[in-house]
């Protein structure tokens, strides 16, 4: 005996007035725009001048998108979230579409930014990437050193996720590179992202130096006193056992050097690195 097939329908939901009084709208927002909003922050933490630099950036190099993240304004007239975006625009010079929220209680905001923000390696994860600790750490040193930015700032510089994302496709050898600095860090105290910037950055210039510079910094044999690559490993083991924290990009500096008297047949009895300074044309490898 057939039996007949029930077909589901779909649930119907009844349509309500909105008890809220909260509109939402999708506007593009420029300048002069931003500029009347902004007059409206009257209650908000303090601006963050690099996060609006960041953002900014992203603006004019076309890699801002309509992510859904509104701007919030409450019902009595006041920017609840958005003010770095919107100093950003009037920064960038360039309008883009917001996602604008009005009517929200002021109190509201107390709630606001709370959640957990994804990092990059989140962000190439949902690409398809793979390995993306490693491939994020390393193509954020990489970018900064190869676009001059690395040692511009005390601090160490933010790379956005379009940043990243953006230089990945244009230098996909940086994969190569980040899945070779992640294995070299258990053969040496290299760490995964300095160890893929700088194999980059070598093998680019000679692949066979390169490849042959990695194998005596982590084979540790062979290595003659004066060797630049045995005072390399030395300072890389004296940084590891005084538990020192040097930032990744100074331990950069120190592998570029290296490579640098190898290339130029100088003898290195030990590796440190000069105070900072705006020259750092001792750590262009050629």
């Amino acid at each position: 005996m057939a039996t007949a097939t029930a077909t589901r329908k779909a649930p119907k939901v009844a349509k309500k007035e909105n008890p809220t009084g909260i509109t939402t709208e999708v506007v593009t927002v420029d300048p002069d725009a931003a500029t009347e909003l902004l007059e409206l922050n009257s209650h908000n933490r303090p601006l963050k001048p690099t996060v609006v630099e960041r953002f900014a950036r992203d603006m004019r190099e076309g890699r801002w998108l309509l992510t859904g993240d509104a701007l919030k304004i409450s019902r009595t007239n006041v920017l609840l979230d958005g003010q770095h975006r919107l100093a950003a625009i009037v920064k960038s010079g360039v309008p883009v579409q917001m996602l604008v929220v009005r009517g929200i209680d002021d109190e509201a905001q107390i709630a606001m930014d709370t959640g957990i923000k994804r990092s990059h390696a989140d962000a190439l994860t949902l690409r398809g990437e793979t390995q993306t600790a490693a491939l994020a750490s390393t193509a954020r040193l990489s970018m900064l050193y190869l676009e001059g930015r690395l040692f511009s700032e005390s601090r160490y510089p933010y790379v956005s996720a379009g940043e990243l994302v953006e230089f990945i496709e244009k230098n996909p050898d940086v994969r190569d590179a980040a899945r070779f600095g992640q294995t070299f860090s258990r053969r040496s105290d290299l760490p995964p992202s300095v160890g893929g910037t700088a194999y980059l950055l070598f093998t680019r210039i000679d692949v066979d130096a390169g490849e042959d510079f990695f194998e005596r910094l982590a084979a540790r044999v062979d290595l003659p006193p004066g060797s630049p690559v045995l005072a390399l490993d030395s300072r890389l083991r004296q940084i590891r056992r005084s538990k020192t924290h040097v930032e990744q990009r100074h331990v950069l500096r120190l592998v570029l050097k290296a490579w640098n008297y190898e290339r130029d047949g100088k003898l290195a009895k030990s590796l440190y690195l000069a105070p900072r300074t705006s020259n750092f044309s001792t750590e262009q490898p050629h």
